[in-house]
């Protein structure tokens, strides 16, 4: 028997609106689910705009995995992949792409990368709409995959215009500068 979290997905880029329900009709054609789950705000209840979806069985999540990703959701376009430990992720392996054509889709993205490597998840992020904001995150399997990435596709024209690919730092690591002047 697979453990819950081998045979569970998650989905993200969710619209606000998109409940348990609508998660449970996309996904029960592909298999017995044993939970579907919106995570929520602790104060507000709001969706945060992911959740997790659990099948009976590791084949029954990749069939649905294979068939949904990138799939449009309530005005979005999806992303799904297999549950993972925040510990799993490997830091160096994170990439942050700006200056992304607006008409470019998360899967054009995900081609695009994968012809280095393993993806964990890609994602282009969105307004309240859906409507693309110009930026997103490749998340390698491994960093060697990431640096070839980046080398190659630092300034390159290939989904239109040229896109700007760096190491993701994250805000907790990163220096801003201090522009600050104090009157007394």
């Amino acid at each position: 028997n697979p453990t819950a979290t081998e045979s569970t997905l998650y989905g993200g880029n969710l619209s606000h609106v998109t409940d348990e329900s609508r998660l449970h009709t996309l996904f029960q054609p592909y298999g017995t689910l044993t939970s579907t789950k919106i995570m929520r705000d602790l104060y507000n209840s709001e969706s945060r705009r992911f959740g997790f979806v659990s099948f009976q069985s590791v084949e029954e999540a990749q069939r649905a995995k294979e068939a949904l990703n990138y799939q449009k959701l309530d005005g979005f376009e999806i992303r799904i992949c297999f549950k993972k430990l925040t510990s799993d992720f490997k830091e160096g392996a994170n990439l942050f792409v700006k200056n992304i054509d607006k008409n470019v889709t998360t899967r054009q993205l995900d081609e695009l990368f994968s012809e280095f490597g393993k993806i964990v998840s890609c994602s282009i992020r969105t307004n309240i709409k859906g409507e693309s904001l110009g930026y997103g995150y490749v998340q390698f399997e491994s960093e060697e995959a990431a640096e070839a990435a980046k080398e190659k596709l630092n300034g390159s024209a290939r989904l239109g215009s040229p896109i700007a690919v760096e190491k993701f730092v994250s805000s907790k690591n990163r220096t801003a500068p201090k522009n600050n002047l104090y009157l007394k």
